[in-house]
């Protein structure tokens, strides 16, 4: 069985539940959504470079991108 670093499959950040008025990070992407009061909302998304090029520098960038993309995907499919 071969060992990964502990950040493998985390390149996106959690999308279980959607956390307001605090950044959410992965190892790479991260979003923040501000909601000061009841309708009004903010939404931004962004990446960490240099983190991005320790990720495509790394052996396992190819199977954690898409391991992270797929656990994405699954996140966002249970949603309901």
């Amino acid at each position: 069985m071969r060992i990964h670093e502990e950040c493998y499959g985390r390149m996106f950040p959690p999308v279980d539940d959607l956390v307001r008025n605090r950044d959410i990070a992965g190892a790479v992407f991260r979003y923040r959504v501000e909601q000061p009061g009841p309708s009004s909302t903010t939404r931004s998304s962004g990446f960490d470079a240099s983190a991005w090029d320790l990720c495509t520098a790394c052996d396992d960038f190819d199977t954690c991108y898409r391991l992270s993309v797929g656990a994405l995907l699954m996140h966002l499919a249970t949603r309901v």
